[in-house]
């Protein structure tokens, strides 16, 4: 049974936002979620769908629905901890994106 989840060292409950190193040390963003009692039963991994999809499931301006955030906040509640994160190339990390695109 997993009780707790740390990252860095720090115990969490409810949504903590997070950053961890992808591939090539690439900087990535996310919400790890835990039940509010910190007695997680299970935990699953909430992966974001084709596109610039970010971490709630939204692909801005078109489509925003919050369905991953949706299906985190349910699984919490029943136990379930989970981690949810920004695709590299979300609508969110666009700004980083720029100098990419001009050279």
């Amino acid at each position: 049974m997993i009780t707790t989840l740390l990252v860095g060292g720090f115990a969490m409950l409810g949504q903590t936002d997070i950053e961890f190193a992808g591939a090539g040390g690439f900087k990535l963003r996310g919400t790890v979620e835990m039940p509010t009692n910190g007695k997680a039963k299970a935990a699953m991994l909430l992966l974001p769908g084709s596109g610039p999809t970010d971490r709630d499931g939204n692909q801005p301006p078109t489509l925003t629905t919050d369905l991953l955030k949706q299906i985190a906040d349910t699984l919490a509640k029943q136990g379930v901890a989970t981690l949810r994160f920004d695709k590299r190339a979300a609508h969110v990390r666009s700004e980083e994106h720029t100098s990419e695109l001009q050279s």
